[in-house]
């Protein structure tokens, strides 16, 4: 029975460490990769990424393609993305700090190469209830497409445009250097 016993609750304790490791561990990755590549930039600003750290961060993406960030906080409101892009194929997506993806947007959705997204922090369950009427909550029904809203205060907004030739990427870096990413004004 006392060896038994061992046995299963062994057994147990490893069930239950792998599915933390599972659950967990991969948004702790993620964060810790986001300080890395992003040291050095401030919060609630557009920067292009160089190649190597846009490998580092988002392995998918090759150092060929051109990654322009948002890191932003919405400690101090909503953030603000005003995108400038070339007219080519592009993606924007989304990512809280723990590695969530809560938004994505390409060029042929967005039928524009020059938009703007609020990033938000969600409404927690009581100030849903709460309702408070406010006149803005009819605007991000109207501007629903292009609001996005997660429950973390810290995140990164993520444009990649793959290019064919290197040649392409200081014109198309240019295009991208048009791009803000701030604090709205309440």
């Amino acid at each position: 029975m006392g060896r038994s016993f061992w046995i299963v609750a062994a057994l147990l304790m490893g069930v239950i460490v792998h599915i933390s490791y599972v659950l967990f561990a991969p948004g702790f990755l993620f964060a810790r990769q986001l300080e890395q590549s992003t040291k050095g930039k401030p919060y609630n600003s557009f920067f292009i990424s160089s190649p190597a750290n846009q490998s580092a961060l988002l392995p998918v993406a090759s150092s060929k393609s051109v990654v322009g960030i948002c890191k932003f906080d919405l400690g101090n409101g909503s953030v603000e993305l005003n995108a400038k892009l070339p007219r080519s194929y592009w993606t924007l997506s989304i990512y809280s700090q723990s590695g969530r993806q809560v938004y994505a947007l390409n060029d042929v959705q967005a039928g524009t190469s020059e938009f703007k997204v609020e990033l938000a922090k969600t409404k927690t369950f009581f100030q849903q209830l709460m309702g408070n009427g406010r006149a803005d909550d009819a605007t991000q029904i109207e501007n629903l497409g292009w609001h996005a809203e997660t429950s973390e205060p810290r995140g990164i907004a993520v444009i990649w445009i793959p290019i064919a030739d290197e040649l392409m990427r200081p014109q198309i870096e240019s295009i991208m250097a048009g791009s803000t990413c701030k604090v709205q004004a309440p």
